[in-house]
């Protein structure tokens, strides 16, 4: 069954916000794609728009006259109602009602006998009664039309009219629309309403996925990005955010107040208040709570990145673990390592960044200090508080601090001085 999309007017700035990490323009053509639209028209006047577009290349997007009461615009209009089996009109605010209106008249006088349109008024007389100062916004269908909507009586149609009208719409169903609503989506008049259109996209966003297997606790306080992918089986806790080009493996666990920006998670991860930057997380890892994952870096399977560490530019093997209170720029550190409490990675000298090499099995002691650039052997261990700022040999253990010296009775000695 051929169907046709008609764009009755175009709101070029509203089309360009940003809406989940996309304008707002690709989730109308989301709509498109998913329900099989043949063609879509827009007014001339938005062919400059579309310029930049590249997403236009994959639909047959064609333009008609800007103005509706030009003949020409009926003419081409009696041609699709002969050419397709289905026509979708989708208008945008106009400054009073009386112009629509009259448009939904013209459009009666010419339609063909036998062609159903979707304007359910039984006198006009009854549209004095609608507040011309309220700028309705109106989807209009035509050809098809479901039996139901032509029946309506026109108190049940002012009365839909009025308990839609914080969306500024209306949408009749004829194409049987599954995945995308279109009720906000040209909706330019305030604010408010560009908000409402961010909700709605929000919930159209997390049904898609919780319809793939993926348990959104809390739908309304989850913010999912258009282009993010998360396997069956992950659950998502409240005030997550997830942005760009995410990946969310499979039986994942993301706790709450979690942001994950354009990174890639494995399977089975584990992640907990914690926000992870441009990049990959492999699987079985656990993340936080409280950690911070910044660009370009690694962490491998079964490692744990826990409590308040900060991990920046670094390639982290598998099996190791970083526990808690630490910094690690600019590092490499091999597998089954542990790195102890309040370690610190010192990469800055003040001009340049330098990296520190971890081998395999190493132990760092707690409150160690690696000043890069520095590396440490297969099976190492430094002592705890050392500042290391020498090359550990393997199998060695690494001692950088003072010797403790205790001074018998200084207390009671200097206590009263």
């Amino acid at each position: 069954m051929k169907k046709k999309v008609i764009v009755l007017n175009f709101e070029h700035e509203f089309m360009s916000k940003k809406a989940f990490g996309e304008e707002i323009i690709y989730y109308f053509f989301d709509f498109i794609y998913n329900n099989n639209i043949d063609e879509i028209s827009f007014p001339k006047s938005s062919e400059e728009f579309f310029k930049h577009l590249t997403i236009k290349n994959e639909f047959n997007i064609t333009f008609h006259e800007d103005d509706l009461s030009k003949e020409v615009f009926f003419n081409n209009l009696k041609d699709d109602i002969r050419d397709y089996h289905g026509i979708m009109l989708i208008n945008n605010a106009y400054p009073t009602l009386d112009y629509i209106f009259n448009f939904y008249e013209k459009l009666k006088n010419f339609c063909e006998d036998g062609i159903n349109y979707a304007i359910s008024d039984k006198s006009e007389s009854n549209f004095s009664d609608i507040d011309n100062n309220i700028s309705y916004k109106i989807a209009a269908l035509n050809c098809n039309c479901c039996e139901e909507i032509l029946n309506i009586s026109y108190e049940n149609y002012r009365e839909k009219i009025k308990k839609i009208n914080n969306f500024n719409s209306i949408f009749l169903d004829i194409f049987n629309i599954k995945k995308l609503s279109i009720n906000n989506i040209f909706d330019l008049n305030s604010n408010f309403n560009y908000i409402s259109t961010l909700n709605e996209i929000k919930f159209i966003i997390n049904k898609k996925h919780i319809d793939n297997g993926v348990i959104i606790m809390d739908p309304n306080n989850t913010f999912i990005d258009y282009n993010v992918k998360i396997g069956y089986g992950t659950i998502v806790y409240p005030g997550c955010i997830l942005e760009k080009n995410t990946e969310i493996g499979k039986n994942c666990t993301i706790f709450p107040s979690s942001k994950i920006i354009n990174s890639n998670i494995g399977d089975n991860a584990l992640i907990q208040y914690s926000t992870i930057i441009e990049s990959k997380i492999e699987d079985d890892t656990v993340i936080g709570p409280y950690a911070y994952i910044r660009p370009e870096t690694v962490l491998g399977k079964h490692s744990k990145v826990g409590a308040f560490v900060e991990v920046k530019k670094s390639n982290i093997g598998n099996n190791t673990k970083i526990p808690h209170l630490s910094y690690v720029g600019d590092a490499v550190i091999g597998e089954s390592c542990n790195i102890g409490c309040g370690s610190i990675f010192a990469n800055y000298d003040g001009n340049n960044k330098h990296k520190t090499i971890v081998g395999n099995n190493v132990f760092i002691g707690s409150n160690s200090n690696l000043v890069a650039p520095v590396l440490i052997h297969d099976n190492a261990f430094t002592a705890a508080g050392s500042t290391i700022t020498n090359e550990v040999p393997e199998n060695s253990l690494a001692i950088a601090r003072a010797r403790q010296v205790n001074i018998k009775d200084w207390v009671i000695k200097n206590k009263n001085k």
